[in-house]
């Protein structure tokens, strides 16, 4: 074979092997992620043509991690305590008053066409009256308030007298026996309304007086009542 035969068939020859290496380095670095060589690779041309052996040692860089960071401590929520509700203390109950007496109220006549909401009338309490300075040899003591037997009734108010809203206060003179009960009445001073008068005179006509005594011995006696009829 001719010279210049040989030395184009040995230059094509060392090309194609380094044609092979170099095929062979980028398929390996293609393959550098998944292949973790232990030892150092070494490719050597099987060739007996004078081509330097090529090594080539790829070692994985491990990347360093990053600190994992902690976690956010959860803030812990105490519920507030609820206060508690104080028990309701009893009230002590106040102590019964005695009854003080209520002034009575004159009930209306009987009517069977008129209705009438006007409040009653009342009977006055007996207030002092104005006694004369000396009474007469043959007068009878007067008292200055009555004594009442048993609480009296109060009269009644004449509907008619209370439709036209008649008022007035009747004076009445009593003359008591020596047991208290009424013996004869009379009008002192008139309410200016004839049927309140003598609805007044009915009235204490049935009342029942304690009578008065004199160291200790019942006797006859005078008195005077007020009688008031209002719609107040």
């Amino acid at each position: 074979m001719p010279l210049s035969t040989t030395h184009s068939l040995n230059t094509w020859e060392c090309s194609r092997h380094q044609r092979a290496a170099l095929a062979l380095c980028v398929g390996a670095m293609l393959l550098l992620p998944q292949w973790h060589p232990s030892s150092p690779l070494t490719l050597a041309s099987s060739s007996a043509a004078p081509l330097a052996s090529l090594t080539l040692a790829f070692v994985q860089q491990s990347r360093p991690l990053a600190p994992a960071k902690p976690a956010p401590a959860k803030e812990v929520i105490t519920p507030a305590p609820v206060p508690a509700k104080p028990e309701p203390v009893a009230e002590p109950l106040p102590a019964p008053q005695p009854a003080l007496a209520q002034p009575a109220r004159a009930e209306p006549a009987p009517e069977d066409t008129i209705q009438d909401s006007a409040p009653d009338a009342q009977a006055a309490p007996a207030a002092p009256v104005q006694q004369p300075l000396h009474n007469g040899p043959n007068e009878l003591p007067l008292m200055d308030t009555p004594l009442f037997a048993e609480p009296p009734q109060p009269p009644r108010y004449p509907m008619l007298a209370r439709r036209r809203g008649q008022t007035g206060t009747v004076w009445l003179a009593v003359t008591l026996d020596a047991n208290g009960s009424p013996d004869d009445l009379s009008l002192l001073a008139s309410s200016g309304v004839s049927a309140l008068d003598q609805a007044a005179l009915e009235a204490v006509s049935q009342w029942r007086f304690l009578p008065y005594r004199v160291d200790g011995q019942a006797l006859a006696s005078r008195v005077h009542i007020p009688v008031e009829f209002s719609l107040n």
